[in-house]
Parts: structure tokens; C-alpha cells; sequence
């Protein structure tokens, strides 16, 4: 019995020492990210349960921006950026996904975020999108308030010129009347 306890012991200091050295080592690229892209002093770090997310302002927008996986050796892995955004729509858009059936107005603006590289997935959640609906949608310590939500698989995952215009194609969209 004694053999199980210290083996059980072993296990979880090893996986909580993993956990905690993630923690501290993407924190500081994350807080890199958030001084060249957030507005000065809109920003802060969250750790909920192995993840890390990014929570802040651009240009007076809130955001939450999470990486999911381990980018060491160049390996591409999931990001997901949040722009809080009061829209109307209530849309699941994915890499290869059929546009031609929507309104023009929401066609045109889908269309050139769906075409950009390393898209994955677009999810727009209005005010009235049903709660367990966006709750399924959107990855751990990202919210739940109305806004477009980007999914991408790529490597520079935490270049700020690159997550900004990920931000300007999303407040385009956003504004074009999503």
C-alpha cells in the first residue's frame, strides 16, 4: 500500500512540475506578445488548467488570444483569437466550408478570412447564441461573451505582426456587419 501512495506521489510531482514549468515558460511570450500588440496596461495573463490565455485590448477591443500545444521545434500548433464584438450572426465557418449560400454581405468578408493561410475554423457567437452552444465552441478561458472567435494552425504563433492582422481581418469583418 505504501508502494502505491509514494508511486501515486511520484506521478502527480512529476505532472504538476511539467504544469508549472510550461506555465512560467509560456508566460513570458505571452507577455512579450501582449506589450508589442495590447493597449499599454489593458492586459494580463490567465492560467486555467494548462492554459494559458491573453486577455486585453487593441485599439480599444477586447481580445483573448490562447495557444494550444507545444510549438518547440517549429511544429505547427492551434491558435485561437477572441474579438469581443457585438455581432448578429450565428455562424460556424470551416477550412473548406461552402460559403455560397449566405447573404452577400456576410459572404464577401467570410470569404477573405476563410482565405488565408493556415485558416481552420471561424465561430461567430451573437448575445442570443444558446449558452451550451457557445460553451461547446469555445476552447477553455476564452469567455463567452458575443464576438468572432479565429481558429488557426500555424507556427508563428506568438509573432504580434501576425496576430494583428489576424485582429484587423476579425474588427473588418466585425464591422462590415457580421
Amino acid at each position: 500500500m505504501t508502494a502505491v501512495i509514494l508511486s501515486l506521489a511520484a506521478v502527480i510531482s512529476i505532472i504538476s512540475g511539467g504544469i508549472i514549468f510550461q506555465f512560467f515558460r509560456y508566460r513570458q511570450r505571452y507577455g512579450r506578445l501582449a506589450e508589442s500588440l495590447c493597449d499599454q496596461g489593458s492586459w494580463h495573463i490567465r492560467f486555467y488548467l494548462r492554459i494559458l490565455t491573453l486577455k486585453g485590448r487593441v485599439q480599444g477591443h477586447p481580445i483573448r488570444y490562447s495557444v494550444f500545444g507545444d510549438d518547440r521545434g517549429g511544429l505547427p500548433v492551434s491558435t485561437y483569437l477572441l474579438l469581443e464584438y457585438p455581432v448578429k450572426t450565428n455562424l460556424r465557418v470551416y477550412a473548406g466550408g461552402e460559403l455560397s449560400g449566405l447573404p452577400p454581405e456576410l459572404e464577401n468578408p467570410l470569404r477573405t478570412i476563410q482565405e488565408t493561410p493556415n485558416f481552420r475554423g471561424l465561430v461567430i457567437s451573437p448575445q442570443e447564441a444558446p449558452f451550451l452552444g457557445t460553451f461547446l465552441s469555445r476552447p477553455v478561458g476564452l469567455g463567452y461573451r458575443p464576438g468572432i472567435l479565429l481558429w488557426r494552425w500555424g507556427t508563428a504563433v506568438f509573432d504580434p505582426d501576425v496576430v494583428r492582422k489576424d485582429f484587423d481581418l476579425l474588427l473588418t469583418a466585425a464591422k462590415q456587419g457580421l
